[in-house]
């Protein structure tokens, strides 16, 4: 069984998005000019650190789940 707890939902506590800041105090965009929100599910195709999903891939390769095998 695969169990994860996220650290960083991407919100606050008012429920507002939190987003990646880019270094130069502005927000820093994906590929798609979208505004990146600072989460722990995914690594946004490397604009993040790996996450979750990134994780759960590894754990299914390790154990060699039929869906994972071969790639």
């Amino acid at each position: 069984i695969f169990f994860a707890v996220s650290e960083k939902g991407g919100k606050d506590n008012s429920g507002d998005y939190i987003y990646v800041n880019n270094g130069n105090g502005q927000y820093k965009l994906d590929k798609n000019g979208h505004l990146i929100v600072d989460h722990d599910l995914h690594n946004h195709d490397g604009e993040l650190q790996d996450g979750i999903a990134e994780a759960f891939i590894e754990w299914a390769k390790s154990e060699e789940l039929p869906f994972w095998i071969g790639d």
